[in-house]
């Protein structure tokens, strides 16, 4: 089957999934092209597949032997592992019913089962999970009424991950008005307007938030991370005393001639007789971004500078932080743009210990609407709104990244296709509220590569979708 030479194409043949690991919280810069038009170096997929075949599974070893049965899936909501026999999105792969070995007992699939009773054969508290589905794509803004601009999608967020520069850009596309917005307005947010940065938070991973939050998020989130920092600088040989002198030259650099790249620092880096190859560097400007409050605001061309929170955002940035009235914020605004969801959810995504999740959530009881199982919701929130259409999601998109489950969203089918082995999260195209394809860009294009047969009315409406890509990104 030849390549369709259109915006959406589907590639013929097979070929052995191959994908480029992101140095750690390392930002893509590429080249002399605008930061969010280049080739994403995050993930450089080249998996083909036939309309309707299986993609490659990068773990065979985790399969039932035969081809009758999908790969183990962890359960929601603690449940033991069971194997899954079957896919629940018959309706975005094609007619094939699913298939099942002779004798063995019939498992429900994920997306068909309650997420909100612990027993799957219970039946007083179930809540279907569309209604499920449903409520998170609204709090995503991914369905019903879309943010206005970029700061207001990042509000409702709160934070967006951000070590893929495109993928965080695509990330407030798809949360603000068609054709409203460009991926030029969110480098004006962090360059000219000052109101959006970028910094090492939740996980020791690079996000993008609004300015006033950064100083509470960066209070919470980071003094977990120093141990682990420390630990990374020896192991890349950096000691102790040569990273005090690596940060001092940070801050020296920062204050005189500051913001700076990456590039520039690691010169000042070097004359103070610090290591800098490998991931040196990287994990300097971390312990940096630690002791003295560093963020990345300004693009210098296709560079992303650093600066020092108190000369880019005030000395207001570095003022004394409330811990429980931040913790009690940080519930607020996770749930916003993420409920309903977890203790355990609130935890896994902000890097934090349970102990803090809990009490967060237990400062802003009175705003709570509780389910049968522990998780939680704002009060008085609308229901969710219908599903949206068939949408491009960008790498690293915030909807694979909010819970610390992804199985009603991705299905046992689509997980290891779209999240690696070594944790690199791809493009995924959005078909009914889940996981259809995983997609990218070449030659200025976009390839989509589905987990089955998708009809012309989808195909044609990711075509459209692929279009408003092109125009964002200014391509």
């Amino acid at each position: 089957m030849a390549q369709r030479e259109v915006l959406i194409a589907v590639e013929p043949g097979d070929t052995k999934d191959r994908h480029r690991a992101l140095p750690d919280g390392q930002l893509v810069e590429a080249g002399r092209q605008p930061l969010w038009a280049a080739a994403p170096e995050v993930v450089e997929p080249v998996v083909a597949v036939r309309r309707g075949a299986q993609l490659a599974d990068p773990a065979p070893e985790k399969r039932r032997v035969g081809g009758d049965a999908h790969r183990a899936v962890q359960e929601e909501c603690g449940l033991r592992q069971q194997r899954i026999a079957g896919e629940c999105r018959r309706d975005l792969v094609g007619p094939r019913a699913p298939v099942r070995r002779p004798g063995a007992q019939p498992v429900v699939p994920p997306c068909h089962r309650t997420i909100f009773a612990r027993d799957p054969r219970a039946g007083a508290d179930r809540r279907d999970c569309g209604a499920m589905l449903t409520a998170r794509l609204t709090a995503q803004l991914l369905a019903g009424e879309p943010a206005p601009d970029p700061v207001a999608a990042v509000q409702r967020l709160l934070a967006v991950q951000a070590q893929d520069p495109r993928g965080m850009r695509l990330a407030i596309r798809a949360r603000t008005l068609l054709g409203a917005t460009t991926a030029a307005d969110v480098e004006r947010a962090l360059t000219d307007e000052r109101t959006l940065v970028v910094s090492w938070l939740n996980r020791g991973t690079l996000h993008l938030v609004r300015r006033e939050d950064w100083p509470w998020l960066h209070a919470l989130t980071t003094p977990p991370l120093a141990t682990a920092s420390a630990r990374r600088l020896a192991q890349e040989g950096v000691p102790p005393a040569d990273a005090e002198r690596g940060v001092a030259a940070v801050q020296r650099a920062l204050a005189a001639d500051g913001p700076l790249t990456r590039e520039a620092l690691r010169e000042r880096v070097a004359a103070a007789g610090v290591r800098t190859e490998g991931q040196a560097l990287v994990h300097v400007l971390l312990a940096a971004t630690l002791r003295l409050g560093l963020v990345r605001g300004p693009l210098r061309g296709a560079r992303h500078a650093f600066a020092l929170a108190r000369d880019w955002l005030g000395e207001e940035a570095l003022a004394p932080v409330d811990r429980d009235a931040a913790l009690a914020e940080l519930a607020r605004r996770y749930l916003a743009g993420h409920g309903p969801a977890s203790e355990r959810d609130l935890a896994r995504w902000a890097g934090l210990p349970l102990r803090d999740a809990r009490a967060g959530l237990a400062a802003i009881a009175p705003e709570l609407t509780p389910h049968a199982d522990g998780s939680v919701d704002l009060a008085r929130r609308p229901p969710g709104a219908p599903l949206p259409p068939p949408r491009l999601l960008g790498a690293f998109d915030p909807l694979l990244l909010g819970w610390a489950s992804r199985a009603e969203l991705l299905g046992a089918h689509a997980e290891t296709n779209v999240v690696t082995a070594n944790g690199i999260f791809r493009p995924i195209a959005l078909v009914r509220g889940r996981a259809a394809a995983i997609w990218r860009i070449e030659r200025g294009r976009v390839v989509l590569e589905p987990f089955g047969g998708l009809s012309r009315r989808v195909t044609a409406e990711l075509e459209r979708d692929g279009a408003d890509v092109r125009r964002y990104l200014g391509g």
